[in-house]
């Protein structure tokens, strides 16, 4: 028997068309066949059954992307049948507003010690964050990212800088070499604010 219903990689963010979050689900059946049962972890079925098409993008990058249309439900048990390919996983660079303070810390031996940041934006694959001092363009670092289900040090390479009118410079970065562990725990914590200002915009 597969170990897919006790596997945290059966769980999946459930997405619209247009890359929407909309709930998070455990997949309780085989990814393989041409239907798929899953246990919603919030939202109702019904509502999930008004969409034409549905995305499933997988919490761990080693299960397969899914998409279809829900055929049954009842509660938060819903049955999915599969309709063509599988869509693209939700947009990397889809940048999701969020401020925490941090700290980063020099890979490239430019300065030492650490330093202070206030974060604009996160994403899958990248982050974006006001700092005092400078930083230039191709220089890497580690950034502590604390919103995740444990703080994350991850290295980042400085992509950009924006200058904004007397305030502080904004730096875009993006993440280099994640593990699956710590793609996987981005992912869940960049998923998990869409989710939360979803539900207080609603």
């Amino acid at each position: 028997m597969a170990d897919w219903k006790n596997d945290r990689e059966a769980h999946y963010l459930i997405a619209d068309e247009l890359d929407t979050p909309l709930a998070r689900a455990v997949l309780e059946s085989p990814a393989d066949g041409p239907t798929c049962q899953l246990r919603l972890l919030e939202g109702d079925g019904q509502e999930l059954a008004k969409h034409e098409v549905l995305q499933l993008v997988p919490m761990s990058g080693s299960s397969p992307p899914l998409s279809g249309k829900v055929v049954r439900s009842r509660g938060r048990q819903i049955v999915l049948e599969k309709k063509g390919m599988p869509l693209a996983e939700l947009r990397r660079n889809l940048r999701i507003p969020v401020a925490f303070h941090s700290f980063i810390y020099p890979l490239t031996g430019r300065w030492k010690g650490r330093r202070t940041i206030l974060s604009e934006d996160i994403s899958c694959g990248g982050i974006a964050f006001y700092c005092e001092e400078a930083l230039e363009d191709g220089e890497e670092l580690e950034v502590v990212v604390p919103v995740c289900s444990q703080p994350l040090i991850l290295r980042a390479q400085v992509l950009r800088t924006r200058l904004t009118g007397g305030r502080v410079p904004l730096y875009a970065c993006k993440f280099l070499e994640l593990l699956p562990e710590e793609e996987s725990m981005v992912r869940e914590a960049v998923f998990g604010i869409q989710l939360k200002n979803r539900h207080l915009e609603a």
